[in-house]
């Protein structure tokens, strides 16, 4: 993720007006003088997060943390994998990162990232990290960092994508996670998506309907933050999707070519026309976009999309169970019916049964409709 510090400038030196009582100043438009300026420079500088005390150095950057063990586990992680990033990706900078291990992700006091892993600070070459953060986020901000402005038009929520992209190649581990997430953000972009419930002889469907957005205009967002969207999580599986299937394709350097020649031709962006064709997502129908998706998912996606919507496919098992005869408890359920999911329109299905966070949640459900 990245965080323009601009925005995040503007959003805390509002915040310490307020707590230093300059919001005067700030209303009454005096904030256009030279000692205005000064003042919310002093209070802006006042607002950056205290580095964390103990910095460990390495030939591949500084991390900087709390805890001497904090910062030399993770200086171990930096050397084995800056170098593979760096050597994966065409077109990167000459620059070592300053990484910050925090409990909360933090680059401005009153600005915490509570939802974050990490990010990344354009103009500081600091990453941010989240203490305990997920495997495949240094790798992922590493990306961020790295680029050079040869890659300057790939629009914001392609970037991302590219982020998750190679945090994938790399810690392989996280794929599954990583592209359910994706899955299911792609989906809801187009409006939702819908589980089929194989039984023996027949077939319910669960929906998760969500307001689609167009994912083309997702994909014209350029240097705007995904992570601001409203949407967030659509745009950011759009940008997954297309960024897999042009470097699946392509290679990297086939992506950075579309950057390169839209920055030739004096382009702001790589047109979300020409992304589209390059994804072969042209000419950007549902189902066309709908079948590319079904193409990411296999069991292991599917388990974690199940147990992301583990409460409406429980409720789709509950409506279902009241169709069959007598009286039916959690094991006899599973056993008897023996239900199977499946995205609609795919072959590939997982059985429910082995899922028990679903068999709970279906009982848990029985038990308050018996309850009423």
């Amino acid at each position: 993720m990245v965080v323009p510090p601009s925005t995040a400038a503007h959003v805390a030196i509002r915040r310490a007006a307020r707590e230093r009582g300059l919001s005067r100043l700030l209303t009454a438009g005096l904030a256009r003088a030279p000692c205005a300026w000064l003042v919310l420079l002093l209070v802006g500088t006042a607002c950056h997060a205290p580095s964390p005390r103990i910095a460990v150095d390495s030939p591949w950057g500084e991390v900087r943390a709390d805890e001497l063990s904090t910062a030399a586990n993770l200086v171990q992680d930096l050397e084995r994998m800056f170098p593979r990033v760096r050597d994966l990706l065409p077109a990167t900078r000459d620059v070592l990162p300053e990484i910050w291990v925090q409990d909360v992700p933090t680059y401005y006091r009153w600005w915490e990232h509570d939802d974050a892993d990490g990010f990344f600070v354009p103009g500081t070459n600091r990453i941010h990290l989240r203490a305990l953060a997920a495997n495949g986020t240094l790798e992922h901000e590493l990306v961020h960092l790295l680029l050079d402005e040869t890659w300057s038009t790939l629009p914001a929520a392609v970037e991302e994508g590219l982020c998750d992209l190679v945090s994938v190649e790399l810690v392989p581990s996280t794929g599954p996670a990583v592209r359910a997430s994706r899955a299911s953000g792609a989906s809801l972009a187009l409006g939702g998506l819908t589980f089929a419930i194989d039984y023996r002889g027949w077939t319910s469907l669960a929906r998760i309907s969500a307001e689609p957005v167009d994912p083309l205009g997702a994909l014209a967002s350029h240097r705007a933050d995904p992570a601001s969207a409203t949407r967030d999580r659509e745009v950011r599986g759009v940008g997954f999707l297309v960024a897999e299937r042009i470097v699946e394709r392509h290679g990297y350097r086939g992506l950075l070519a579309l950057c390169d020649l839209a920055r030739r031709r004096g382009l702001d962006a790589v047109p979300a026309s020409t992304l589209a064709q390059a994804a072969d997502l042209a000419p950007g129908t549902d189902e066309v976009w709908r079948d590319a998706i079904r193409e990411t998912v296999s069991a292991p996606e599917l388990r974690r999309l199940a147990l992301r919507f583990e409460q409406q496919i429980a409720e789709q098992l509950v409506r279902d169970a009241a169709r069959m005869d007598g009286p039916i408890d959690e094991a006899d359920f599973f056993a008897r019916a023996a239900p199977r999911l499946r995205l609609l329109g795919d072959v590939e299905s997982i059985p429910l049964g082995d899922l028990t966070p679903i068999r709970a949640a279906f009982e848990d459900l029985r038990r308050k409709r018996a309850n009423r």
